[in-house]
């Protein structure tokens, strides 16, 4: 669309009024709340036997067994250990030091819910950065800005896993031009390659909102990004 063409020029054109001031504080405070409420969750812990411990999240149990997910190589996977294999089963433990789990094909890697995006159209910018955190194995949030504008996000993961791609629903916010929100699809490969594709239906336009008739009938605008992410 024209809207996107003339973003960079537009971007860093005119002065800022009050109101986009004020626009821009509110989005800071909601950011702030977000990540707030996004603080370390509660996971379980399986000791074997053999002294090795498991972070995890216990699923289920029976007679015979109990079944589990961890993250290994930045992969949750499904498995499960029987009774006798195990000394003891803990639930609810936050993550600490001594939980570290020793190195074993059946060990879980350190596990990572927090991960950082740099690169084109990221925050709805011409460069930006981005920070997503976990709040459980699927759902994310995530905030980020840049060179002329600032995001905020709720994410909801194809597979669990930070590595994982994923739907979003996004607030953007182009400074000066344009306040959207609207869905996107967020792809990310297994190393750190990503790349994103979205819509954002224009909420209000600002005061270096192009004011071209062709303009005039305009009331969506399209998004994208590309860049590495990479888990903390």
């Amino acid at each position: 669309m024209q809207h996107i063409q003339n973003y960079v020029t537009l971007s860093f054109e005119g002065k800022k009024e009050k109101t986009t001031l004020r626009t821009m504080k509110k989005t800071v405070w909601i950011i702030a709340l977000i990540l707030l409420g996004s603080s370390a969750i509660a996971q379980d812990v399986i000791t074997t036997k053999t002294g090795l411990q498991i972070d995890c999240r216990i699923t289920k149990q029976d007679t015979a067994n109990v079944y589990f997910i961890f993250e290994k190589d930045g992969e949750y996977l499904d498995t499960s250990l029987k009774h006798d294999q195990i000394l003891s089963c803990e639930y609810g433990v936050k993550k600490t030091d001594s939980n570290k789990a020793a190195h074993s094909d059946k060990a879980p890697a350190t596990k990572s819910n927090t991960a950082m995006t740099i690169g084109l159209g990221q925050g709805a910018s011409v460069l930006g950065i981005s920070l997503e955190i976990l709040t459980t194995d699927r759902i994310g949030v995530q905030a980020g800005g840049g060179l002329g504008g600032f995001a905020v996000g709720l994410n909801f993961h194809l597979r669990p896993g930070i590595r994982s791609s994923y739907l979003s629903l996004q607030y953007l916010n182009t400074v000066g031009i344009a306040q959207c929100v609207g869905p996107f699809y967020v792809y990310r490969g297994k190393r750190w390659f990503t790349a994103a594709v979205g819509v954002g239906f224009i909420l209000n336009k600002g005061i270096n909102y192009p004011t071209d008739a062709a303009y005039n009938n305009i009331n969506s605008s399209l998004f994208l990004s590309i860049g590495g992410y990479f888990p903390l």
